[in-house]
């Protein structure tokens, strides 16, 4: 990622030293195409703005090179996680579901199970998407708790956890 003071660089090099991009990338370290990216942004809002002013308020011009780079980070499009994944996932939770009204709490699967099952059915998928995929299918509520203090002796709690079987 580009940070402000590398963009600022980037479009101080070409207007006062009229460097070409080449040069620009090459002392920046970043990509060409990144530096003939911005310098275009630039020329352009400079042009839109010589258009709309003959005084031309250079303010506008100005906040426009000291804005932070944008990113479009959530609008990629899913490559590899399909439909018939996402169906597989499902019945694995639908299956979890099934298990904890039978009280078999201690047999549900993980998430690394449910990836790990997908994997040796063949389907090439990342850990985090099916992390991913199973959070927003299940769509739990969050739990809370309350933190409480009592004095020595007063109450005393235990576990008294256990599993059922199939008989």
């Amino acid at each position: 990622m580009i940070d402000l003071k590398k963009k600022q660089e980037v479009l101080l090099m070409h207007i006062r030293e009229g460097r070409s991009q080449r040069e620009i990338a090459q002392s920046t370290s970043v990509d060409r195409k990144t530096v003939r990216k911005y310098i275009k942004e630039y020329e352009t809002k400079r042009c839109e703005l010589e258009k709309l002013n003959s005084n031309m308020d250079s303010g506008e011009l100005i906040q426009s090179i000291v804005e932070a780079p944008r990113y479009q980070v959530g609008k990629r499009v899913k490559r590899k996680l399909t439909k018939e994944m996402e169906q597989r996932i499902q019945e694995q939770i639908v299956e979890n579901k099934e298990k904890v009204k039978k009280g078999l709490r201690k047999q549900l699967k993980k998430p690394i199970d449910i990836h790990e099952m997908l994997e040796m059915e063949g389907f090439d998928i990342s850990y985090s998407t099916v992390l991913r995929v199973v959070r927003k299918l299940e769509n739990k509520p969050k739990e809370a708790y309350i933190k409480a203090a009592y004095l020595p002796g007063d109450i005393c709690e235990f576990d008294w956890g256990g599993s059922k079987s199939n008989d």
